[in-house]
């Protein structure tokens, strides 16, 4: 699915010490920009260069994207320091120090259905403290009302995004949003059960309504459920609303595969984890294999019991 309306985007920051004169980093990001005319072929490969050079006391940005310089901007300080480069729908902006350098804008933009961002330099550079944000609709405020709850003021932030909230063994929530797990093996499995049924969430075509209207589609649910059109409302996203609802079908796909567990308590688990399991079915040897995204952890401990069982979605690749 081609997405040519500028929906799209990435916020990243780094800092970098020690850039002498002609020497340069860019940010690449996973999208096309054009200046006149239609976007070329070739878009989930395009990419779009974001290239600072340090010159004395200054610095250029320039925006390269399919070998073309669309633009170029010197920046009258230097690019030593921390660096943050967003790219929010048609706009890409560069923050130096934490003072803005420069907004450039594009008629024509396309974003990668997944999203994209790297680092590149010709020389080599000393790039510390990276930080990419996962929830990256560009804002510069988030208003919140004082008198309302902790959660209501967190959700001023997560807005419609499909986060998870989890709490962790210091006591602390972790929010994750598409998270790259860890797996943690469980021993001597006592049983493994799996339910199918259909979450009410799975869509073939999901029609997406944001600041602007767009189509996600799913291949794996067309084909293990048939074609399912349905609805999803992102009303105060932008950019990042294709991003959500690929998660939102992603999440309702493995939550239609529920499992339930036992096995030998292993007190590295927690919520969020993927459980791995395998164990022999009784009588006729045969091995069996399940991945599972914890939701839930149930300990019983007494007289002559120990128990340890858990529930959770389907968590091997779909």
């Amino acid at each position: 699915m081609i997405y040519d309306f500028g929906t799209g985007g990435a916020d990243i920051e780094f800092e970098v010490a020690t850039l002498s004169s002609g020497n340069s980093v860019s940010v690449v990001f996973g999208m096309q920009v054009a200046q006149a005319g239609a976007i070329a072929s070739g878009y989930e490969s395009g990419k779009t260069y974001v290239k600072i050079t340090e010159g004395t006391s200054s610095c250029t940005i320039t925006v390269t994207c399919n070998s073309t310089t669309y633009r170029t901007f010197k920046y009258h300080h230097s690019a030593n320091g921390l660096i943050r480069v967003i790219a929010h729908s048609y706009y890409i902006s560069v923050y130096i120090n934490e003072a803005w350098a420069h907004t450039f804008h594009f008629p024509f933009v396309s974003y990668r259905t997944e999203r994209y961002v790297a680092l590149l330099s010709a020389s080599s550079e000393t790039v510390t403290n990276v930080r990419l944000k996962e929830l990256a609709d560009w804002r510069e405020a988030i208003w919140i009302d004082m008198e309302s709850s902790g959660m209501n003021a967190i959700q001023s932030v997560i807005l419609q995004r499909p986060v998870e909230i989890y709490p962790r063994y210091t006591g602390a929530l972790s929010f994750t949003y598409n998270p790259t797990r860890s797996e943690v093996a469980l021993i001597k499995s006592k049983s493994i059960n799996e339910n199918k049924g259909i979450d009410p969430k799975v869509a073939s075509d999901a029609i997406v309504y944001f600041s602007d209207v767009a189509v996600v589609t799913s291949e794996d649910v067309a084909r293990d459920y048939g074609f399912i059109t349905r609805m999803f409302r992102f009303p105060d996203l932008e950019q990042d609303a294709i991003q959500a609802a690929r998660i939102t079908i992603d999440d309702a796909i493995r939550t239609s595969r529920k499992n339930a567990f036992s096995a030998r308590y292993n007190p590295k688990l927690e919520l969020g984890d993927i459980a791995t399991q395998t164990l022999n079915k009784v009588g006729s040897g045969r091995s069996i294999s399940q991945k599972s995204i914890v939701e839930a952890i149930r300990l019983n401990i007494g007289d002559g019991v120990f128990q340890f069982e858990g529930q959770g979605r389907y968590g091997d690749t779909i």
